[in-house]
């Protein structure tokens, strides 16, 4: 049976295991052939992929190889660097709007709106406690957030705000003040818990705005220890602190009854002490698990 065939939700997985790199963060060249990788996922039982679209690839190619492979699309993903330069951030906006293009000639549901964060970026060497906070730059990030948007919207695609630790947007009052704008919401469950946030709080006071989730369990001790003496982003990933669902303390059961059913769930782990392949079928196993729970206990949405 498929992870998502009992679930009331919308499944994808996001096989960054198969990227991430034992020192916390990411390196491509670790990969297997992406064909390979979609054969793990579908054979682990998932039935939808976050798109892996080169950026010069045919949408039609990448169609093709998902459907070879028994997968549809997923949600995506789109990346933006905020400037001081208006020039620069205008530039940021026309690119998601052809990557938005994109992604819903794909087929893709949605698409979760980050800032980009990573080595060199003041808050990745201070991460989840809001460093250097700056009302000016949140509403800077907040406009091109909501006009990136809007830009998308434009091209048929759905977009949700991701915060991401380590990126200008981290912390739940920043969260808020990006939200109020009334864009999506598309949180990181273990990336809430790293800044500190009530995750139940924030789901349930935003719910109306969540289009769709990215789900990860975590390690509550490490994470309490990684926030209490100031880890670094590359440190606090490579302790472990990430886990497959259902392996950690993330109060996913609760999460997921804020949830309404429409919102896709998407699996991410990062690194993980186990290998990228036990570690995408356990995670599949979770989702067939807990969703075969919840659909036989609560019952349909």
């Amino acid at each position: 049976m498929s992870a998502a065939a009992l679930c009331q939700h919308p499944v994808a997985v996001n096989p960054l295991q198969f990227l991430a790199s034992r020192d916390g963060w990411f390196d491509p060249s670790l990969a297997p052939p992406r064909e390979e990788v979609l054969e793990i996922v579908a054979g682990a039982g998932f039935t939808a992929v976050q798109p892996d679209l080169g950026a010069d690839e045919a949408v039609s190619n990448y169609a093709h190889t998902l459907g070879q492979a028994g997968l549809r699309a997923g949600p995506g993903y789109l990346s933006l660097d905020l400037s001081d330069d208006p020039a620069q951030n205008r530039d940021t906006i026309a690119r998601a709007r052809v990557d938005a293009a994109r992604l819903a000639e794909l087929g893709s549901p949605l698409a979760f709106l980050s800032l980009g964060t990573g080595p060199g970026h003041p808050r990745f060497d201070r991460p989840a406690h809001g460093h250097s906070t700056d009302g000016d730059r949140t509403a800077r990030a907040r406009d091109l957030l909501v006009a990136t948007a809007e830009a998308a919207a434009a091209e048929g695609l759905v977009t949700a705000l991701h915060p991401h630790v380590g990126s200008w947007v981290e912390t739940e009052s920043e969260i808020d003040e990006v939200l109020a704008s009334g864009i999506g919401f598309g949180p990181d469950l273990g990336h809430l818990a790293w800044a500190g946030a009530d995750v139940c709080g924030v789901l349930t006071r935003h719910r109306a705005a969540i289009a769709g989730v990215h789900v990860k369990d975590y390690d509550l001790d490490l994470l309490t220890e990684a926030r209490t003496n100031n880890w670094d982003y590359r440190r606090t990933t490579a302790a472990g602190v990430w886990r497959e669902p259902g392996t950690g303390d993330a109060p996913l059961e609760e999460a997921l009854d804020v949830l309404p059913s429409h919102v896709w769930i998407v699996v991410e782990v990062d690194w993980s002490v186990l290998p990228p392949v036990e570690s995408v079928r356990r995670s599949a196993s979770w989702v067939t698990s807990a969703q075969h729970h919840r659909t036989t206990t609560h019952g349909h949405r």
